[in-house]
């Protein structure tokens, strides 16, 4: 058990707007106006083995007459309104009851743990079925992505191609989708471009048909070169002119 005055007992501060700020010379306070040992007494009395208890502070006030000549000059400090009795003390329970408080927050523990798992399975199933949304909605509508294909040229290919390049010069028809390659003399890139049409015109034209019989035309042939190098680099000097640091072009 401690009694004594609300605050710090080792402050200085002489003002009194804060409410937990006590007066100075607290600690004096407690041993020369407090009866502690009554205090105690009747803490036992009324509170133990009790959920409350109640008790009048200025019952346990020492009489003026009774004060030690020595804490006679605090008198007006410690008296004062701002003056309050504190009581700290600690509660002792067995093991039954703190074995049952355990328990339950194990049990909470366990519910916490369950929904934390059934939110991240709902949150993977929503996901999934989003994916699956997506394509079910992709197979019912038709989109450029059902006439788009998408092929890798490999430098093997391109190298075997410019060694035959002035074949495919003379023998490629002119395109519909290609340029044409016969007037872009000095442009590879253009003659495979008409090549590529020929070739896969003719291979998809072999194919027998779903709905109608029909020709099949390529519309567009768009090439997307994989040079990360020279895209870093003109990255890079986009930033330099942004920072209109031009000397480092």
């Amino acid at each position: 058990m401690a009694y004594g005055y609300c605050g710090d007992p080792h402050s200085t501060n002489v003002g009194f707007n804060d409410a937990y700020q006590a007066p100075p010379n607290t600690s004096e306070c407690t041993t020369g106006f407090l009866d502690v040992d009554q205090l105690k007494t009747d803490f036992a009395s009324k509170c133990t083995t009790k959920n409350s208890c109640d008790f009048r502070a200025i019952d346990y006030l020492i009489p003026d007459a009774q004060v030690a000549s020595e804490y006679l000059p605090l008198k007006d400090t410690c008296t004062t309104q701002h003056a309050k009795i504190y009581m700290q003390y600690k509660c002792e329970q067995n093991k039954s009851e703190l074995n049952a408080k355990r328990e339950k927050g194990l049990a909470v523990s366990i519910c916490a743990c369950i929904a934390a798992l059934v939110f991240l399975v709902v949150i993977f199933y929503m996901k999934k079925m989003a994916i699956l949304d997506f394509q079910m909605w992709d197979m019912k509508t038709l989109t450029a992505s059902d006439f788009t294909v998408e092929m890798t040229v490999t430098e093997a290919l391109w190298n075997q191609f410019i060694v035959n390049l002035a074949n495919h010069k003379d023998e490629l028809p002119m395109g519909k989708a290609a340029p044409d390659h016969k007037t872009h003399k000095g442009l590879p890139v253009v003659t495979f471009e008409a090549f590529l049409e020929e070739k896969l015109t003719a291979k998809l034209n072999k194919v027998p048909a779903v709905n109608k019989e029909c020709d099949i035309t390529i519309a567009n042939i768009t090439f997307g070169f994989d040079n990360p190098k020279l895209l870093n680099e003109l990255v890079a000097r986009g930033g330099i002119i942004t920072s209109g640091k031009l000397e480092k072009l």
